[in-house]
């Protein structure tokens, strides 16, 4: 696939999900969305950064300060979990998924060529198809188990740190 059909089905997948109707009860997340695509997408994506999304996208000032305002990490969570459930339900047929890993607000665009060729030409929607849901583990999952890891900790800790018999000599 050449990199102007990859382009044209990446801005398909971006069209299809803000036509989805996913952001209608969230404008702001949607506008996040956008803006940190859109630059992805003009071969800019060098400028997401954290400061220009919060002024350019969420209209914050220009005395934005990422230490006191935590309003960009927590739209790029919200966004994240949107888009798994976007992809686990609606978008679960896509051929192409845009992620939003952790730690970054640079999206991925991830081209799934495997499911597009296993759907006849015929049956394939307009706007894209397959992508398969996020294979994360839950968060409560590894929550239990750093929970459990820790009181086991704690039980050992207080068995090998009985203390021993007080010796009393005359």
């Amino acid at each position: 696939m050449d990199a102007t059909t990859a382009l044209q089905r990446e801005r398909a997948e971006l069209d299809a999900i803000l036509q989805s109707g996913l952001f209608d009860k969230a404008p702001r997340l949607g506008t996040f969305f956008r803006y940190i695509c859109e630059r992805h997408l003009e071969g800019r994506g060098d400028e997401i950064k954290e400061y220009s999304i919060a002024i350019e996208a969420l209209g914050r000032s220009a005395d934005f300060d990422p230490k006191k305002d935590s309003i960009v990490r927590v739209e790029a969570h919200r966004l994240r979990r949107r888009l798994e459930e976007y992809y686990r339900t609606e978008g679960a047929n896509h051929t192409v998924s845009i992620v939003i890993p952790n730690g970054q607000y640079r999206p991925q665009f991830i081209i799934h060529p495997a499911a597009a060729e296993s759907i006849p030409e015929s049956a394939r929607p307009e706007a894209f198809p397959p992508v398969s849901p996020s294979s994360a583990r839950p968060r409560w999952a590894i929550a239990v188990v750093v929970v459990a890891a820790a009181i086991c900790g704690l039980l050992a800790m207080r068995v090998y740190r009985r203390p021993s018999p007080a010796v009393h000599h005359p």
